[in-house]
């Protein structure tokens, strides 16, 4: 059990905090192996992990607990504060408290800062960063604050890699532990082939249960309820991204419904059967190569393009492990800018790249 504080009062005392780059199940969809390659994955998880984080002196008055009579206080730490029982006390945090709006990012960045490898034989793979190719003796890192692991093609390689990362947060003072063999990493485990991820059993089939209920036999929901049941399928499917299409009519649903139950719309019904026979193409496959037949779409109110081009399968691995999502965060940009690797392969009919990119 962890405390989360309601630190929106101390919120509005700080700026916005910059954008947290995180890793998800669409880092690891973007991890690749060879065909004949296996994944193996260790990974570990920092113990009660924003409240090791100490942070400065400025920060303390910021973040204090209404005051209380010291007679609420046990009998010795009255004594140990010297306290009478009709004083008054107040106390203030002094780690960084769940809930801060900053809090998520501190800890990604200082997790990241310690236990990066940063060698040319390991990866950070986040969900901006693109597609990591993984080859003997390399290691992807995938870090989601207080959970993190090494992904690699060498059982002894995981585990090795994964010591160092506990050995670093050991020498920082902050406790972590390894995680056993089985767990799930964010909920996805590694399939039956060793050479896919798939949504553990566990998450599969209560979102597959719980749609199958609301499209079966369900007659009324409220839009939180629907809200709640559109994040697990977002989860599931983000080993997938295509399967987002399926889903419009159930957020128009929550949007419009809000807190009061109403009948099902037959609309959502249809939509959720469609999404529930969809549930088991959610998995990623790590082995499969990149298609030489690359298509490009586009559309606007006045209509619809679509072109294709023949490339190399090298060629078209160079475009496509850019992340599309990092054309639009700044300062989280692939390591190839995508303008740049456009260009490179450009024909003289893709001249007229967007600025966008």
């Amino acid at each position: 059990m962890r405390l989360i504080f309601d630190t929106r009062a101390s919120n509005e005392h700080f700026h916005p905090p910059p954008y947290t780059a995180l890793s998800a199940g669409a880092s690891l969809a973007g991890i690749e192996c060879g065909s004949s390659d296996d994944l193996f994955v260790d990974q570990g998880d920092i113990e009660v992990c924003f409240y090791q984080f100490h942070t400065p002196f400025w920060l303390h008055e910021y973040f204090g607990l209404p005051p209380i009579r010291a007679s609420f206080l046990p009998k010795w730490l009255q004594k140990a504060l010297k306290l009478g029982p009709d004083e008054e006390v107040s106390f203030l945090l002094v780690v960084i408290p769940m809930g801060w709006s900053w809090a998520v990012w501190l800890v990604q960045t200082i997790v990241c800062h310690l236990i990066s490898l940063d060698t040319s034989d390991a990866e950070l793979v986040s969900m901006y960063k693109g597609s990591a190719k993984l080859q003997a003796c390399f290691a992807a890192q995938v870090i989601y604050i207080d959970n993190f692991a090494a992904v690699t093609v060498l059982e002894e390689g995981a585990k090795a890699a994964l010591d160092t990362m506990l050995m670093r947060l050991q020498q920082a003072g902050i406790l972590a532990a390894r995680e056993p063999p089985a767990s799930p990493l964010f909920g996805f485990v590694v399939g039956e082939d060793r050479g896919s991820w798939e949504p553990a059993p566990t998450r599969f089939w209560r979102v597959a249960l719980a749609t199958r209920e609301v499209f079966e036999g369900r007659r009324f929901m409220t839009g939180r309820d629907m809200s709640r049941l559109n994040g697990h399928l977002v989860a599931a499917f983000s080993l997938r991204p295509e399967l987002f299409a399926a889903m419009k009519v159930c957020y128009i649903f929550a949007e419009r419904v809000g807190e009061r139950p109403v009948s099902v719309w037959p609309a959502v019904r249809r939509e959720l059967r469609l999404v529930w026979s969809l549930l088991p193409l959610a998995r990623a496959h790590c082995r499969r190569p990149w298609a030489s037949r690359v298509i490009a779409t586009d559309a606007s109110q006045q209509g619809m393009g679509v072109m294709y081009a023949d490339w190399s399968e090298d060629r078209a691995a160079s475009v496509g492990r850019v992340s599309e999502r990092a054309t639009f965060r700044g300062t989280m940009r692939s390591s190839h800018a995508p303008r740049t690797v456009l260009e490179e392969y450009a024909s003289p009919q893709l001249e007229d790249i967007p600025c966008l990119l």
